[in-house]
């Protein structure tokens, strides 16, 4: 035992586990950089291993500590070196532990006290009618690591399973052709944001904006395209024209009249603008991956789940992201009601937001952004106050931390990121002042 504690506390174990942990750190950085922060901290940050080196570190510099007995007073800056080190690394552990972060997004005269978590998670609820109970698994998926998870419970006394099957990060819907596949409909809108393509199913209703198209499913108030043995026929749902690419002519489009669909040719609406490119095709949409340049424009990931109980499966797929109240899917499994979502959670604070104005300065002559800010109240029981919250002007209140992040798109919202994390952050900097205070005197 003398030799194993010797080993731990040596100087060159330090050494080597210092040299591990840079590393760490090179390989953590390029790998953030190509695949994005959640593969560096499922790799890396949030593995076992790297955890093991901080507890090492930790606990090789507390023997040392007492092996060279640097209590004496001539060695007290070296032992404010060690003592700093250790306290780092306990505020990085109730950091880790005990903090979170998130963001909190207000409208102008909106009230908040809801942060939308940083990290995701399953969320669970089970009931079969009389009794429910929630169940969270927090997860965090890479492109490099392995994402396999099971979630075994026992509802009452009916064991079920949840398990991992597939997750596509960055989500993006197309449409592959096949010939055994459900027939879809192809329609191409333009409009401001752009050109965006979408493929309805046979027999369904699809809502973009506040249009509805349906294929083979008249609803009243939408786009409807019905397949006969006359072609396929085009019910608007308000007056409007097609027009003639070649010749730039309009063809009149009456409300509600039946007239066979236009190929290739610009349907002009007062609520939208569409193109069907092609006569209806069979195949099938699948989920992928975004490419590197799309990921802004999907943000959200895909989980493909399979739930099991007694000799009942079914697979599901949830789409969610950080930073995005999940959205729940329900399911029957051997007579259990699941309702079940991926994403971020809800965490309450323990007191409010009020947005009274957001203010937003351009550079002149530019419509860049030169400055925003938020003039904010803070609502609490026993105290009340108002704030102007801006770029390096932090809003710190009961151990939370309020930051100006961005801004909603129409400029009549804020997005504050929310940081809890007093104990985490007071240790770590009690560790830099004790840090600070050994180099200093290590001059005399």
């Amino acid at each position: 035992m003398k030799k194993i504690w010797d080993f731990i506390f040596s100087t060159r174990l330090m050494a080597v586990i210092l040299v591990f942990f840079a590393i760490a750190m090179v390989f953590a950085t390029f790998i953030e950089n190509d695949f994005g922060t959640a593969s560096a901290k499922a790799l890396i940050y949030n593995s076992w291993w790297f955890e093991a080196l901080m507890y090492l570190l930790a606990l090789n510099f507390t023997g040392n500590i007492f092996r060279f007995k640097l209590y004496r007073r001539e060695k007290w800056p070296v032992l404010l070196f060690h003592v700093a080190f250790i306290v780092i690394l306990v505020g990085a552990f109730v950091t880790r532990y005990f903090g979170f972060e998130g963001l909190m997004p207000i409208r102008e005269g909106g009230i908040s006290n809801i942060i939308i978590s940083d990290k995701t998670y399953l969320q669970t609820i089970v009931n079969d009618g009389k009794e429910e109970k929630y169940y969270e698994k927090p997860l965090l998926f890479g492109a490099l690591s392995n994402n396999h998870f099971e979630v075994s419970k026992k509802f009452r006394d009916t064991p079920f399973e949840i398990e991992f099957v597939d997750f596509v990060p960055n989500a993006k819907s197309v449409f592959k052709a096949d010939a055994n596949g459900v027939e879809h409909l192809h329609i191409v809108l333009s409009g401001m944001g752009g050109r965006s393509e979408f493929y309805i199913p046979d027999g369904q209703t699809l809502q973009v904006g506040s249009v509805f198209f349906s294929y083979n499913k008249p609803v009243q108030g939408g786009m409807n395209f019905v397949k006969t043995d006359l072609g396929l026929l085009f019910q608007p749902s308000e007056a409007g024209s097609f027009m003639e690419m070649r010749s730039q002519e309009f063809t009149e489009t009456p409300k509600d009249s039946v007239l066979p669909a236009q190929y290739l040719k610009l349907y002009n609406f007062p609520s939208v603008q569409f193109v069907v490119p092609e006569p209806p095709v069979k195949g099938e949409k699948k989920l992928e991956a975004a490419g590197k340049q799309e990921k802004s424009q999907y943000p959200n990931d895909a989980l493909y789940l399979e739930i099991r109980s007694g000799n009942e499966k079914q697979q599901i797929v949830l789409q969610g992201s950080k930073n995005e109240i999940a959205e729940r899917q329900k399911v029957t499994v051997n007579g259990l009601n699941f309702n079940i979502g991926y994403g971020a959670k809800g965490l309450q604070t323990p007191f409010a937001l009020q947005l009274r104005d957001f203010q937003l300065d351009r550079y002149p002559g530019t419509m860049a952004p030169s400055s925003y800010a938020s003039e904010v109240s803070v609502l609490d029981t026993d105290n009340k106050f108002d704030y102007r919250i801006y770029m390096n002007h932090v809003l710190d209140y009961k151990g939370y931390r309020f930051f100006q992040s961005s801004y909603d798109p129409d400029e009549k919202g804020t997005v504050l990121s929310v940081n809890h994390d007093y104990w985490g952050t007071l240790i770590t900097y009690i560790g830099y002042f004790l840090m600070s205070l050994g180099m200093f005197l290590t001059l005399f």
